[in-house]
């Protein structure tokens, strides 16, 4: 939890604000776990699988915001609702 609150400190300290961070924050363990029962993985495997998830829409979520030029309040809540 301290790790989701230092990224977001950072974010509305340059004047930027993620609402995406509950979402990720919600749907990685649940990427985690499936990856670990149903696909078969291991525990690392796994663990790997959901960190690539929370990659993924950060990437997103910094590409349309960086390149398209749209809020990151917006972008981000988009990519909540998503």
């Amino acid at each position: 939890m301290a790790v989701v609150a230092i990224g977001a400190g950072f974010l509305m300290i340059s004047g930027e604000f993620d609402l995406s961070v509950a979402g990720v924050y919600a749907v990685v363990p649940y990427i985690t776990a499936i990856a670990f029962s149903r696909w078969g993985f291991g525990l690392l495997p796994a663990l790997l699988v959901g960190l690539a998830v929370a990659v993924l829409i950060a990437l997103v979520n910094g590409w349309v915001t960086v390149r398209l030029h749209v809020p990151s309040f917006i972008a981000t809540l988009g990519m909540m609702f998503f």
